[in-house]
């Protein structure tokens, strides 16, 4: 596996735990999503290393939870370019590497915040905004690879706790009451990229149990 990130010293430290939990060696290579030139940058390195890559996974995404009226430019291009133009830019160079695969996947990790008439709910309109335009970008690269090995699905999470895979929250059994985790999202993706390639699951929705009418901001 390969990690792309913008901090080398945090995706080295992810290594580690990776490396120490079940002795995977992962590679690190910095991609600042935001920066055009990073994310030509990074695939070249990876067509050059890698050219039988055949999964890219998008999870980046930056948060910001200020109004609209008190995000700052940079902000707000950065918000929406590493969840879409950043990730079209990385896609577009490596999609010749993946159709040349028996069978390739483009994962894309987006939000329940991106779907219509889902409540912000801390989140602000220009994640939502780039959100949304995560799922126009999973249908229409679908339907311009439709005749290559290479799938393409879009999976969106409610709101998550963050923990992680060498913690003990991690494998802790949970009730309907309990919060969602990554554990749910991971588990989610696994399914999707281990269907046999003739077998595509172009979106799931994950939702906490006890949320009830989660589109008007009402909870159970």
């Amino acid at each position: 596996p390969i990690l792309l990130g913008r901090s080398l010293d945090k995706l080295d430290q992810i290594a580690a735990r990776i490396s120490a939990r079940d002795g995977t060696v992962a590679e690190t290579m910095t991609c600042d999503l935001s920066d055009p030139a990073s994310c030509r940058a990074a695939a070249q390195r990876i067509a050059e290393r890698h050219p039988d890559c055949d999964g890219l996974v998008h999870n980046g995404a930056m948060w910001g939870e200020a109004a609209l009226a008190d995000l700052p430019d940079a902000d707000i291009a950065g918000i929406i370019g590493s969840a879409t133009s950043g990730a079209m830019i990385l896609t577009r160079d490596l999609v010749p590497i993946l159709a040349s695969r028996p069978h390739a996947d483009v994962l894309i990790v987006g939000s329940i915040t991106g779907l219509p008439n889902v409540m912000l709910r801390g989140a602000t309109s220009v994640f939502k905004a780039a959100k949304a335009a995560q799922i126009g970008f999973a249908e229409g690269l679908t339907e311009e690879l439709m005749n290559t090995p290479v799938r393409v699905s879009i999976v969106h999470p409610g709101f998550i706790h963050d923990t992680m895979p060498d913690e003990p929250g991690w494998s802790t059994p949970r009730s309907a009451d309990d919060p969602l985790t990554n554990r749910e999202v991971v588990d989610a993706i696994t399914y999707m990229l281990t269907r046999p390639p003739n077998a595509t699951i172009r979106a799931i929705t994950i939702e906490r149990s006890a949320d009830l009418l989660l589109r008007t901001g009402r909870n159970g």
